[in-house]
């Protein structure tokens, strides 16, 4: 798979869902598959273009639940990850 899906604020009000490249997973990090997302106030400061320092575009979102679908060389292992089995 060379692209996945994101919610992408493109300007004020505006969100688009488009195909955005897959990112390289460095040593130390992981690419997690998301199941759910959280709207919390600083996202929707972005969408009404009211935080100052968020330049469109952005994929906005970290609230989230998912699993590990790809590990760097020292990130988690595949599977549901939670902070108490790093």
């Amino acid at each position: 798979m060379n692209s996945m899906k994101a919610a992408v604020w493109t300007a004020t009000d505006r969100v688009e869902v488009t195909d955005v490249p897959m990112p390289k997973v460095p040593e130390g990090w992981a690419l997690v598959t998301i199941a759910y997302n959280g709207i919390c106030g600083t996202d929707v400061a972005i969408l009404h273009g009211k935080h100052p320092r968020a330049i469109a575009p952005l994929i906005m979102g970290h609230e989230i639940s998912g699993w590990v679908e790809q590990a760097g060389a020292t990130g988690p292992p595949p599977g549901p990850s939670s902070p108490s089995n790093r």
